[in-house]
């Protein structure tokens, strides 16, 4: 599972010829605390899910920031339990993902 609307990385930089890329705008990490996969396919299992980033907009200089915190929301969904969308319990949460890198 890796829906666009969600966990496309790059969406919001636009593309490497300076206009708009087609999944823009930008997904934060709170859009993707808002998505519930298991919402979208009906079904209490998920076997899985990634994240895509493209390499043409990316090199060393960014891809971590690129990806996190985004990439903890997304695993924080789908790997527990269903995440109550408290802004400062999830803020609490990212905290301390941040604190095991």
């Amino acid at each position: 599972m890796a829906p666009g609307d969600y966990y496309y990385m790059d969406c919001g930089f636009g593309n490497k010829y300076g206009s708009n890329s087609w999944c823009d705008p930008f997904k934060t990490w709170w859009n993707i605390y808002q998505f519930e996969p298991t919402d979208l396919y009906n079904s209490t299992n998920v076997i899985g899910a990634s994240l895509a980033s493209w390499s043409e907009l990316n090199g060393d200089e960014n891809i971590h920031a690129k990806t996190w915190p985004r990439a903890s929301a997304m695993t924080d969904k789908v790997w527990g339990p269903k995440v109550e969308l408290d802004l400062v319990k999830v803020m609490q949460r990212q905290i301390k993902f941040a604190t095991y890198l």
